[in-house]
């Protein structure tokens, strides 16, 4: 089982928050398509995307989920998977299909359309999508591999999940973990 992440904006809802959530994000700019989005493992990135996604205040749940290869289309530790979006991408491309704009979420699009994404989720790594700036060097933990090249080990990689039937995936156990205030744990 997964430990996942769902940051929300901070509503003063915490009694709604859980007896509704997880919530589906249906924006257009949305990375994978409509789906409840988690970050997967780290908690400093939970923390992140409420201090730099606008919304003032924020709430963090937790939850937990099977995202077994069955299930998941693993982008970060699944080679098969890899190979498989890359040969998509190959078909794609010699059918005119993308170009240098063309999205993930038009891939994955491009996928379900041939019946080739049977999966109920995807995890991806957000390359590039932490500035490595100081407003982050509380928790980024980026190590160079030789001080004159830009390549480093990150060990806390930005993985986002998104669940599209989170029932398929048994995502279960879906709580407040922040602020402190919305816990069980608070007057305890």
């Amino acid at each position: 089982m997964n430990s996942l992440y769902q940051t929300l904006e901070d509503r003063n809802n915490p009694e709604d928050i859980e007896y509704y959530g997880p919530f589906k994000c249906r924006k257009k700019t949305s990375w994978l398509g409509d789906g409840y989005y988690f970050w997967d493992s780290f908690l400093e990135l939970a923390h992140f995307w409420g201090k730099n996604s606008g919304y003032g205040t924020y709430v963090i749940c937790h939850a937990t989920a099977d995202l077994n290869e069955n299930l998941c289309y693993d982008l970060v530790g699944n080679y098969s998977h890899m190979k498989d979006m890359i040969n998509i991408v190959n078909r794609m491309e010699s059918e005119g299909l993308v170009n240098k704009t063309t999205t993930v979420k038009r891939i994955i699009e491009f996928m379900r359309k041939i019946d080739c994404f049977n999966q109920y989720a995807i995890r991806v790594i957000g390359t590039n999508s932490i500035a490595n700036n100081d407003g982050n060097d509380s928790f980024l933990q980026r190590f160079k591999f030789d001080s004159k090249l830009p390549a480093y080990l990150d060990l806390i990689p930005p993985i986002q999940v998104c669940i599209y039937d989170c029932a398929k995936v048994s995502l279960q156990d879906y709580r407040i973990i922040h602020p402190d205030i919305y816990t069980d744990e608070y007057l305890v």
